[in-house]
């Protein structure tokens, strides 16, 4: 890693520090996460690290990739160099909040339907070419994201999304306390909770419903101070309907999404099918730019 320098700190999880930073020889920017402490006594870091698989830059266009990993034994840090992106979804609906700005509905559809297709490709069995922290290629099929939320929804500077595939591969409740986020519960479906067992693609589909709805009432659907709080309202399935203004086709996307019974709510392919999606994709194919981009200024 000496061919970077750190120009900035643009992001923190439950492993370490996210950087920005500047290859000394290209002036290529990318974006660096950090993790320290890799043997450290317990062994979670380690074991979170060998279960961590990265895609390429150009495995599919709406899934961030992975330029290169490097582990410092001597150090006892892992590096993951990953693309720089300018803003996250999380970056704008914090500034929308603060202003009392509205997102229009074309973006909402634009975001919903990139993060549909690539959940599409995460979800199906085709088999899909990735690298172990040692490198070492492998071929996976159906992957559930399982961490999707607003800081993991990467924005380019033509508006396009990528989704960061941070995914969860051990219990949540001991991830999100190495996190001290409580944010972050805002997003996880609450079978996530429970035993592994019950974990399937319906675990996508309320993070995805959870992420439009905030950018439509810009406050998370559920949202308390306490965990258990935030529990108690997602299982009960109550929140408030998003602003009048938004189409009722919107609200009711939205809430067939938040349904509490995971084996009620749609599938990626169901609501992939939709004609607001469709029509969607079509605008997007034929723009070099999205809603989102003039946002970014």
């Amino acid at each position: 890693m000496d061919n970077y320098e750190r120009v900035s700190v643009i992001g923190k999880g439950p492993l370490g520090l996210t950087y920005k930073m500047r290859n000394k020889r290209t002036n290529e920017i990318v974006a660096c996460r950090i993790v320290d402490q890799v043997d450290e006594p317990s062994g979670q870091v380690r074991t979170i690290l060998e279960e961590t698989i990265v895609f390429a830059p150009l495995a599919h266009p709406h899934i961030a990739g992975c330029l290169s990993l490097h582990h410092d034994r001597a150090k006892d840090m892992f590096y993951f160099v990953q693309e720089y992106f300018p803003c996250t979804l999380h970056d704008l609906l914090i500034k929308h909040q603060h202003s009392g700005t509205y997102f229009s509905e074309d973006a909402i559809w634009e975001v919903l339907t990139q993060i549909l297709l690539a959940l599409t490709f995460l979800h199906s069995s085709e088999g899909k070419s990735v690298k172990n922290c040692n490198y070492e290629p492998l071929v996976v099929h159906r992957l559930i994201h399982s961490n999707l939320k607003p800081s993991n929804v990467m924005i380019a500077p033509d508006g396009r999304i990528k989704l960061m595939d941070n995914r969860i591969r051990q219990p949540i409740r001991a991830y999100l306390e190495r996190c001290g986020d409580m944010s972050l519960h805002y997003y996880t479906a609450p079978e996530l909770y429970d035993s592994e067992d019950k974990w399937t693609e319906a675990i996508d589909v309320w993070s995805i419903g959870c992420i439009a709805y905030h950018m439509a009432a810009l406050k998370p659907p559920f949202q308390a101070a306490m965990l258990d709080q935030i529990l108690a309202q997602q299982r009960a399935g109550t929140y408030a309907s998003i602003p009048s203004h938004y189409s009722y086709d919107l609200q009711k996307f939205i809430s067939s999404m938040l349904i509490v019974d995971c084996a009620s709510r749609p599938s990626i392919s169901s609501l992939s099918s939709h004609p607001h999606i469709h029509f969607t994709m079509d605008r997007l194919s034929s723009s070099p730019r999205t809603s989102l981009a003039v946002l970014l200024t």
